[in-house]
């Protein structure tokens, strides 16, 4: 068996974007028409076609009237919607904010498919009446229960990601929908609405709460991620979308759709926000602490605020407060966000003195960014009161030696070399800034027994046995 339109009546027939983006180009598809033999456009701007399949871009914001008459005289005609492009932020902090629905009508759009639609205004239903803000939010079914079949589209203006940085998406909402089954979704698209992408793919705090396991009955497929179930209440609801930034202009939508069954009373939305961080692109330190918190058990903790494309730490531990080693790597947990992030670490831990520092890794090859450094050195300390010193090294020396400490210093050091007849040979300081230990440089000397006086700020100075052979 097979179908075909061959033998049908002509019928003008047309497939578009309903709401699109100002300059994208957007493609007006005739050929779905039956029986056609000519075809005649309208684009609503003073454009007009004679093909069967046209692509044109909008340079003004608005709704533009179509229409397509086919065989000269069978016509079918609709409209197009043209959103604008917005900066970041957009908030009610910035000016021509439309994302609260009271007012920049042309900032959004509404494609309606089947069922109820999403209106703006001011619903009386439970679990989707009132408004986060002001008199407007949009609401699928102002004034009815949720119908079945719903298929409509709350369609957001294109924001400027251009610049690499630290961006939230964020909304209002409350909800009541027929559990796994009915729901809701936020999508994004960088080609202007041409094509569509989930925003968020997984379950997570303060985003999607319901992933469908296999529900042949759901509107989503499979395996996706998306918002159901009832919350009775007005929800902030945000996602970090820095994995969006330097990609130009990032267009947003909702798409709420409900089955052939079931009841839903539907949903409302309000407060739309996008925002930037405003501070330093870079991955910051704002806690770092290590102590010893079991008899041979140590534990480290630090927290950063922002990431920045950070990947990863490694943790270095010294026994000297100079010579390093890694002893463990933990990937960042979030990326690229300004929301603070929480790290702890424990080792075993059997002597009473160690040195630690962090080695904070950002990157990302896309953009060709890459920003390295290390914490302040800690020093983590058991039964040591005061700040001495701990080695002075190489003894024997030739051209310098190294001193460490019992704790980091910050503050000055002198040094003094004698000979044994109590000569002054070489003598300095040197300002040590978050540092267990310095470098002094030593003189020419013939080779024999030396003493390195060494004082660190105002405290009593100690003597070294020093060794000088060739």
């Amino acid at each position: 068996m097979f179908t075909t339109d061959v033998f049908a009546d002509p019928l003008a027939r047309m497939e578009f974007n309903k709401v699109h983006y100002l300059d994208a180009p957007m493609r007006f598809v005739g050929g779905v028409s039956y029986g056609a033999d000519s075809f005649a456009w309208n684009l609503g701007d003073g454009t007009t076609s004679i093909e069967e399949d046209v692509v044109h871009t909008y340079d003004e914001i608005g709704e533009y009237p179509v229409s397509l008459t086919i065989n000269g005289d069978l016509t079918t005609s609709d409209a197009v919607k043209i959103l604008p492009q917005r900066p970041v932020p957009y908030t009610d902090a910035a000016g021509n904010y439309g994302g609260n629905f009271e007012g920049f009508t042309e900032q959004y759009g509404v494609y309606h498919i089947s069922g109820s639609t999403f209106e703006r205004g001011n619903s009386t239903i439970p679990y989707k009446d009132g408004t986060k803000s002001g008199q407007n939010a949009f609401v699928v079914g102002l004034n009815e229960p949720m119908q079945h079949n719903t298929h409509t589209m709350l369609y957001l203006p294109e924001f400027d990601l251009s610049d690499p940085g630290l961006y939230e998406f964020s909304f209002w909402a409350k909800f009541d929908l027929e559990a796994g089954k009915d729901a809701f979704r936020v999508e994004y698209s960088t080609d202007s609405g041409n094509t569509w992408e989930v925003l968020g793919a997984d379950v997570k705090q303060n985003w999607y709460n319901t992933t469908n396991p296999g529900i042949n009955s759901a509107v989503f497929p499979e395996g996706t991620s998306y918002f159901s179930k009832r919350e009775s209440e007005f929800t902030r609801y945000f996602l970090n979308i820095s994995d969006l930034s330097g990609k130009g202009n990032v267009a947003l939508r909702f798409v709420a759709k409900s089955n052939s069954s079931g009841t839903s009373v539907g949903l409302v939305i309000d407060d739309v926000t996008v925002t930037r961080f405003e501070g330093e692109l870079a991955t910051q330190l704002i806690d770092w602490e290590g102590a010893f918190s079991g008899s041979i058990e140590i534990t480290l903790n630090w927290t950063t605020l922002p990431e920045f494309f950070c990947k990863r730490f490694e943790l270095e531990r010294s026994l000297n407060g100079k010579d390093f080693e890694q002893v463990y790597s933990a990937y960042a947990t979030g990326g690229s966000t300004d929301v603070p992030q929480n790290y702890s670490y424990s080792l075993l831990s059997q002597r009473n003195l160690y040195f630690f520092r962090l080695k904070v890794i950002s990157e990302d090859t896309d953009l060709g960014y890459s920003y390295e450094f290390y914490s302040p050195t800690i020093a983590v300390r058991r039964k040591l009161e005061g700040t001495a010193v701990l080695q002075v090294f190489p003894n024997p020396f030739t051209e310098y030696v190294d001193v460490s400490f019992t704790d980091v210093v910050n503050g000055p050091v002198k040094y003094d070399l004698f000979d044994t007849q109590g000569r002054l040979l070489t003598s300095g300081e040197t300002l040590v800034e978050n540092s267990a230990y310095f470098r002094a440089a030593m003189p020419y000397v013939a080779s024999g027994v030396y003493f390195l006086r060494l004082q660190i700020g105002e405290q009593e100075a100690v003597a070294i046995k020093l060794l000088k052979v060739r």
